[in-house]
């Protein structure tokens, strides 16, 4: 699961234990025993080689993540999954353009100043720039189109650098941005500027020294471009005091800039009294990747041609943090769980009584560094959009809280958070409670369950299925402390969680699949969300 966006402080709201009552379910008996035959031996074995040292995370484009991907190929051969990939194979490849910075030879030059990396980092890189320009102050650089806000109304930006602070315009919460919300790292590339040089303020200010820590975002690309990509320009991270250098040229608005009184204006957008000199090189390279798909095909000859999808993304991320004295990151709650989870729910189902609809199971990568698996498969057509009913997606099934923990970020034991059907769809909803209260009885907690969450939207690989109008189902057991951390390791993970939230997944897509009504979007879209036809 991606780290960048702020972390949600997470509030109980489960509900109640029912009652057993098996006829209320959608589910029949022996889909219930198939789903019963998920063991907790068998994702223990599982988790504990895909976090395994050897792998080393399976980072993408790494060999880990090419060792994990022929394992669960082989798994799938095995248990006879239909191949859904290209050329008759389980592998839809994709492209990916990325670029490397040179950090060494890096410089941003004012006046007498020269301020190499370290003073100045990059967040992301997405190209070299080599120039001398001027600098355009634009307050928070943020466009709203429907809120009538515009930093860059009538500013010829060609060729120019942007300066702008890391902050939100009065009224505008970061955690309901409207779907139209571009900020500094986004309209300047569609204005055709070079780049932009961003100044963090609080609170974001205060974590200066963790931001350092991860110095250069390299920012990667679809090659070929997907709909639901948004262009970003490379972007130059500095401490105030450093744009307080920049400015020196321009005294008399450093005041009205750094010292406004809270909801206060920034002065009007103008151009810095002097040029500055960026020179950052680097490199561009078109690497190869892909996303792992099998089928179970439906049981009845029309629904047959519409589709429940299921997804975990295999690659973890291995860039974050080090724990002194461990220097692999082996990822395990994020997320070998969930594709654990998802190879023993596809292993069971094929052996179960078939849904009346096909069932489609994604082992996506490039999450960790763009959500660049889930846009490729919403992209490429592999699948027909509109034959999509909705999507589930799995991601860290592995933690839980301590009975004593009143703060924890993590749900409880026999507890998982699930996001997405009460923003969208009443029928769904319904359903997806009365599959669990007549099978597992788990608690859902529904506190994400918010259009305003940032894990409903865009955090999770869900994100480019929302933004074609698809229901989506997120199952997440909640953030812990080694979360993108070393000490991600398998040897943490409660292994029984992930068994009864793969039982609860299993069960939840076959009645989806099986239900003769199409889930209706009957609440309709978020209006934060950005919508792609």
């Amino acid at each position: 699961m991606r780290k960048h966006l702020k972390l949600l402080l997470l509030v109980s709201s489960t509900i109640p234990l029912a009652t057993r009552t098996p006829a209320q379910t959608p589910v029949p008996r022996a889909v219930r025993a198939a789903a019963d035959r998920i063991s907790t031996a068998r994702i223990r074995s599982d988790i504990d080689y895909l976090a395994s040292d050897a792998l080393r995370g399976r980072g993408t484009f790494s060999p880990g993540l090419d060792t994990a991907a022929q394992f669960i190929v082989r798994r799938l051969q095995k248990a006879h999954l239909q191949p859904f990939g290209e050329n008759g194979t389980y592998l839809e490849y994709f492209a990916l353009v990325g670029g490397t910075p040179d950090t060494s030879a890096m410089f941003l030059e004012v006046g007498d100043h020269r301020l190499g990396f370290g003073d100045v980092l990059l967040n992301p890189f997405v190209k070299a720039i080599d120039t001398t320009t001027s600098v355009v102050f634009v307050g928070d650089g943020v466009r709203i189109p429907s809120k009538n806000i515009d930093a860059y109304a009538g500013l010829d930006l060609r060729g120019k650098l942007v300066l702008a602070l890391q902050a939100l315009p009065k009224g505008i919460s970061p955690n309901s941005l409207p779907a139209d919300f571009e900020g500094p790292r986004i309209t300047p590339a569609r204005l055709g500027a070079a780049g932009t040089i961003l100044v963090p303020v609080k609170p974001l200010l205060d974590n200066w020294s963790g931001i350092r820590s991860s110095p250069v975002w390299t920012l990667a690309e679809l090659d070929p471009p997907a709909p639901t990509m948004i262009p970003l320009i490379t972007t130059i991270l500095v401490h105030p005091e450093t744009a307080r250098t920049l400015l020196a040229a321009n005294p008399e608005k450093v005041d009205g800039i750094f010292n406004r009184a809270p909801g206060a204006e920034f002065p009007r957008p103008f151009e810095l009294n002097q040029k500055v000199r960026a020179y950052i090189p680097g490199s561009r390279s078109r690497r190869t990747t892909y996303n792992i798909v099998a089928m179970i095909k439906g049981s009845d000859p029309t629904l047959s041609n519409e589709y429940v999808t299921v997804a975990a993304h295999l690659d973890g991320a291995v860039w974050s943090p080090l724990i002194p004295g461990d220097t692999v990151f082996n990822a395990a709650d994020d997320n070998a769980t969930g594709s654990a989870g998802i190879l023993a729910v596809a292993e069971q189902m094929i052996r179960a009584p078939h849904p009346r609809r096909s069932v489609v199971f994604i082992w996506d990568t490039g999450h960790e560094i763009g959500l660049f698996g889930s846009q490729e498969f919403v992209a490429s057509g592999i699948v027909p959009l509109r034959n999509i009913v909705a999507h589930f997606n799995v991601d860290m099934i592995g933690g839980t809280a301590a009975p004593a923990d009143t703060s924890s970020m993590l749900t409880k034991a026999h507890e998982v958070f699930v996001v997405g059907p009460r923003v969208l769809s009443t029928s769904l909803d319904s359903l997806l409670e009365r599959t669990n209260r007549g099978y597992l009885q788990l608690r859902l907690n529904h506190a994400l369950d918010d259009p305003g969450s940032e894990f409903y939207y865009p955090r999770t690989d869900t994100k480019p299925f929302i933004e074609h109008g698809i229901p989506t189902i997120d199952f997440f057991t909640g953030i812990h402390a080694r979360y993108h951390r070393s000490n991600d390791e398998a040897r943490y993970v409660d292994m029984t969680k992930v068994q009864e939230v793969s039982r609860a997944v299993m069960a939840s897509v076959w009645a989806v699949a099986n239900d003769p009504r199409r889930p209706q979007l009957d609440k309709g879209i978020p209006a934060r969300v950005r919508r792609v036809q």
